[in-house]
């Protein structure tokens, strides 16, 4: 646009001192530019100005000036660092502008987007995280140094299942036509009825699979039971490694896994359990993996009570062998 103008008011000095009228000229430049001509007035007004002045630029003229100048962009970046949960309201007030110079200036000149914050389980210090870092170059060293690792390795957690667990809302994402009404589903709650499952499996599958009654957690107690009931398993349905006497165990650290009446019984029994960081559910396969392939296979789907879910061995194997396949191939 302003190109064009200049190029105008050019071919105005330049017929003008060809001795051209103003109506001529004119009618040349609208020949030329169509409805983007200059006005005979305005071709009059600049005539008179290059008697004096040859210059095709603007004359300096006050007018508003512009609020977003580089000392507002510090200032503003500063005030962003000092509070970033601060509203568009908030900063016009502090940095006495409007709200709307104030989102021009983050949006178009600082390129800065409000988010909300990613939620984590546990914001790690910086010996967690040192920890996690050792933790993890040292399974990589055993993985290198024994090609059979993985596959000497028991992993176990426990989790609560629901009788009725409803889907998420992702889940109930679809695809719609353009101008296609959005379905409706009601907001269902998850029910109250839950039982607790302690699950132990390897890269080969599940060895021993426990639900506790009565909506109870797992303490040290069952847990050992447990433990030596996984020597029998591991004896009968894992002869090889039962012969070699190579298994190890992965366990997460929660309390119960880290009762000394646990860390005994492993001790006794030589049984040595593989590192685990703290706060890292991302090492621990069961969390990672399994849990959530069994639970979303399960959403949705309604028990009449505890027993029919520890009963039905369709769903639940079904679910838990799908999850498995996925275990394994993910680890080997």
């Amino acid at each position: 646009m302003v190109q064009n103008q200049k190029e105008q008011r050019a071919s105005i000095r330049l017929l003008a001192g060809m001795w051209m009228k103003a109506k001529q000229i004119h009618n040349s430049l609208v020949f030329a530019h169509g409805n983007g001509a200059y006005s005979l007035t305005s071709v009059h007004r600049w005539m008179q100005r290059f008697m004096t002045n040859n210059d095709v630029d603007d004359r300096p003229r006050s007018g508003r000036p512009t609020k977003i100048t580089g000392q507002f962009l510090q200032d503003l970046q500063a005030a962003v660092r000092r509070q970033p949960p601060s509203s568009l309201a908030q900063l016009s007030t502090d940095l006495g502008v409007s709200v709307g110079t104030v989102h021009k200036a983050l949006r178009k000149c600082l390129g800065f987007t409000k988010r909300p914050s990613r939620w984590i389980p546990h914001l790690l210090t910086d010996p967690q995280c040192q920890r996690r870092v050792n933790v993890c170059r040292t399974l990589l060293r055993m993985n290198a140094q024994n090609r059979d690792f993985l596959h000497s390795i028991v992993t176990m957690d426990e989790s609560w299942f629901f009788v009725y667990d409803p889907h998420s809302r992702q889940a109930s994402c679809q695809w719609l036509a353009p101008g296609a009404t959005r379905p409706q589903i009601p907001c269902l709650e998850r029910a109250t009825v839950k039982v607790m499952l302690s699950i132990f499996w390897d890269s080969e599958g599940v060895l021993l699979k426990e639900f506790v009654a009565d909506g109870r957690g797992i303490d040290a107690d069952l847990h050992l039971v447990l433990l030596r009931q996984l020597r029998e398993k591991i004896r009968r349905k894992r002869p090889a490694r039962w012969a070699c006497q190579n298994g190890r165990i992965q366990q997460d650290n929660a309390p119960t896994h880290r009762a000394r009446l646990v860390q005994n019984h492993l001790q006794r029994r030589g049984t040595p359990a593989v590192p685990h960081p703290g706060y890292s559910l991302d090492l621990a396969p069961s969390d990672y993996w399994l849990f959530n392939r069994i639970k979303c296979h399960l959403c949705g789907r309604r028990f009449a009570n505890i027993a029919e879910l520890q009963i039905q061995p369709h769903e639940f194997a079904h679910a838990t062998l799908a999850s498995m396949c996925v275990c394994t191939r993910a680890l080997l």
